[in-house]
């Protein structure tokens, strides 16, 4: 729960962003995709936050368009259709329970952009009961078409997965550096992960495929983490450690727009230094040792919090 000084701190600073700083316009967004090397043939995961850029000239519609045109027909363009309610257990067990999970119907969580690109844009999508993905472009169906034939929700054979075989980018347009859902490829795909961030639990679900048949699959979900990197607050340190190391290897592009900070990488390269740090133990879920960098780290998270 957010203390209310900060939702409160947060909702007026949204109200100045809309009605004082300037609209963005089709042309800064552009310049925004230019700058963080998104170019013709590129195949891009979006994560998105609207409100952070204040007034956008045309809504999340041009931010779509105008990314759709900057990777042109030969490049394929991803959005989060994620479908959660509080966390990836509740959503599992609401759906074990219930009726079969039909993923036509279902309505992303994932902010406004995400909804409206999969209302509007006719894109493949990926049958997953929590962490279905949206996809438009050249490569639409290879990346959604065998998530739910997966054995995992983010391993072999899933569209996040197959950012690493794609060369892929992966965004945030005015989104927190946490919101990055590939960290968790790692953890389905490697066999000596320093952590179990898996529930004893399973979770057998009903799905209803593209071709109007129901298949039951079982799917496993994450345990409560204490501290993760998107957290805000308690993912300060290990959100901070990746972000600088991968500025300081110049793997992490930046640019803003109004007051929205916006960045790329290469899922690669994120792969590759989260191999790195599983050596040392280090995993998105670690947290800062000895009480004043822990106090330091929550500081610092706070301010992330109250500029997100």
């Amino acid at each position: 729960m957010k203390f209310k000084p900060v939702k409160t701190f947060k909702k007026r600073k949204k109200k100045i962003l809309k009605n004082f700083v300037k609209p963005v316009t089709k042309s800064d967004l552009l310049g925004l995709y230019q700058k963080l090397g998104i170019k013709a043939g590129d195949i891009v995961f979006v994560h998105s936050a609207l409100s952070t850029f204040g007034k956008v000239d045309g809504g999340p519609q041009v931010i779509i368009d105008t990314l759709l045109e900057t990777v042109e027909e030969e490049g394929t363009l991803l959005f989060p259709g994620f479908n959660l309610t509080k966390s990836m257990a509740d959503t599992m067990a609401y759906y074990a329970a219930g009726e079969a999970y039909d993923y036509q119907d279902s309505t992303p969580t994932t902010g406004i952009i995400c909804r409206v690109f999969k209302q509007e844009y006719d894109p493949c999508i990926s049958i997953h009961p929590t962490h279905s993905v949206l996809a438009k472009g050249k490569l639409a169906q290879v990346f959604t078409s065998e998530h739910h034939l997966a054995d995992s929700s983010f391993g072999k054979g899933t569209p996040l997965y197959k950012l690493l075989s794609h060369n892929a980018k992966i965004i945030g347009l005015g989104s927190s550096f946490g919101r990055l859902t590939f960290v968790h490829v790692i953890e389905d795909v490697v066999n000596n992960f320093p952590i179990n961030v898996y529930k004893d639990q399973s979770y057998k679900v009903r799905l209803i495929d593209n071709e109007g048949n129901t298949i039951q699959k079982t799917f496993v979900a994450h345990c409560p983490q204490n501290s993760r990197i998107d957290h805000l607050i308690k993912g300060s340190y290990i959100r901070r450690k990746f972000w600088n190391t991968l500025r300081q290897r110049k793997q992490l592009k930046t640019h803003k727009v109004n007051q929205a900070r916006s960045w790329a990488i290469n899922a690669r390269d994120l792969y590759n230094l989260q191999e790195e740090l599983a050596q040392e133990k280090i995993t998105i879920y670690t947290e800062p040792k000895g009480i004043f960098k822990k106090i330091t780290y929550k500081f610092l998270g706070l301010l992330d919090e109250l500029n997100s």
